[in-house]
């Protein structure tokens, strides 16, 4: 449920959120997914700086085009470069409890895109979780220059899991929109624990109740996790989400490039961040 906003950076727009748990002490995170970094460094050969230039360019394009859509032209103190925001995001969120990360920090995997995020997230003074999405997802060779080593602040393994005593935050690898037997194992070991779970995914959720929200996605089987067709596992993931003896009590997604707060199943939300690239943020007071 939103709560009233409260001060950020003024390129910063946040969406304030409380979910309350009870018996579990009340905490600050703070969300943010899809910033599209492409930058250079003084390593950078000038094709790699050419390369960075350009898609920072075309992104500037396309958060124009998802803002308009979604939440009107962007005022100009949000008018600032995807470093900018992301610097200023990370800023926003040096005092929280823990940082989420749905995927999608870095547009393409390049050297001087990982020297950035490692040496930015490495100096992050709080708890952080951060998935990777599917611009991160090293199959795409594609988009990726050649023999750059994976990012050290983003998940290298199906899953991890930082536990807080009384409140379990589960992050998957999603970033291929696939789900394993693995990560269903990850889900079922947390839920033996009792303790209430929160959930970090790259891609989002459909369900029956938060449908007509997502339909601005347009095309379901581009940005929605149980897409037609998808494997078994995907579909057996969300029924083990729903099954409330799981305790699963907040999803976290990206990918979307819009706000989309809305209820999986009756006390069960699945929220979605806009486009980090330009600059938004979710807020959750969680607890009691």
């Amino acid at each position: 449920m939103p709560i009233s906003s409260s001060p950020f950076p003024a390129s910063v727009k946040p969406h304030m959120y409380t979910i309350p748990i009870p018996g579990v002490k009340k905490r600050r995170f703070c969300h943010f997914s899809d910033t599209h970094l492409s930058v250079w460094d003084a390593l950078s050969s000038p094709g790699q700086v050419s390369r960075a230039l350009e898609t920072e360019r075309g992104w500037r394009a396309t958060r124009d085009y998802f803002a308009l859509k979604h939440e009107g032209a962007l005022p100009p103190e949000r008018l600032v470069s995807a470093q900018t925001h992301f610097e200023n995001l990370l800023f926003a969120s040096q005092d929280c409890d823990c940082l989420i990360l749905t995927g999608d920090l870095l547009d393409y995997i390049s050297f001087a895109n990982v020297r950035y995020l490692d040496r930015q997230l490495s100096a992050f003074p709080r708890p952080y979780m951060a998935v990777r999405g599917n611009h991160e997802n090293l199959a795409h060779e594609h988009r990726h220059e050649q023999g750059v080593p994976p990012a050290a602040c983003l998940m290298d393994k199906p899953f991890q899991v930082l536990d807080f005593g009384d409140l379990l935050l589960l992050g998957l690898d999603d970033s291929d929109l696939r789900i394993t037997s693995e990560q269903l194992n990850a889900l079922e070991a947390c839920a033996k624990t009792g303790k209430p779970l929160l959930v970090a995914i790259h891609a989002p959720i459909l369900t029956e109740m938060n449908r007509s929200a997502l339909s601005q996605a347009g095309d379901y089987d581009y940005f929605i996790l149980n897409h037609s067709g998808c494997p078994t596992e995907n579909t057996e993931f969300v029924k083990m989400l729903l099954d409330e003896k799981n305790n699963v009590r907040a999803v976290f997604t990206g990918h979307l490039h819009f706000q989309c707060a809305a209820p999986l199943k009756d006390g069960l939300w699945q929220y979605g961040v806009s486009q980090g690239i330009a600059g938004h943020l979710n807020e959750y007071i969680i607890g009691e």
